[in-house]
């Protein structure tokens, strides 16, 4: 075993073979002005950006991927070639598609919402349809 107490510095690779233990509230800074946070507050895990950027994460695979470990469900899943899903309790609730979006139940909009659309016309077209099938059944 060794047993540091202070500063250490290493001028090369450090290899370690073995899990790193740091207690609550104890971090792991990178970054030549500690930009870079990881740590556990007691009560959180907390990856903080806190220098100068942004917090990016990137990957050599295809997705980038959170779920909930207790039970195994997808909270967030991004894929390169079919974009982003929101779940909530498992469930698909908002997916990016490439001609726009979709969402899965009730949206509730609390101020206005723009619709880029003739969405009157559209309207119109359904209420036809319905009064044609109206008639029909009469």
């Amino acid at each position: 075993d060794l047993n540091v107490v202070g500063i250490s510095t290493f001028n090369g690779n450090m290899d370690v073979n073995a899990d790193i233990d740091l207690g609550d509230n104890n971090k792991l800074l990178i970054g030549d002005g500690n930009d870079l946070e990881i740590y556990h507050n007691g009560s959180n895990s907390v990856i903080g950006d806190v220098g100068q950027g942004n917090l990016s994460l990137q990957t050599t695979g295809s997705e980038i991927n959170m779920w909930n470990k207790a039970d195994g469900q997808f909270m967030l899943r991004s894929v390169s070639t079919q974009g982003v899903v929101l779940y909530h309790g498992g469930l698909i609730k908002f997916e990016t598609l490439s001609g726009g979006a979709i969402v899965r139940g009730d949206l509730e909009v609390t101020e206005d919402l723009q619709v880029n659309d003739n969405l009157t016309y559209l309207i119109m077209l359904k209420l036809v349809e319905i009064l044609m099938l109206m008639d029909l059944q009469h």
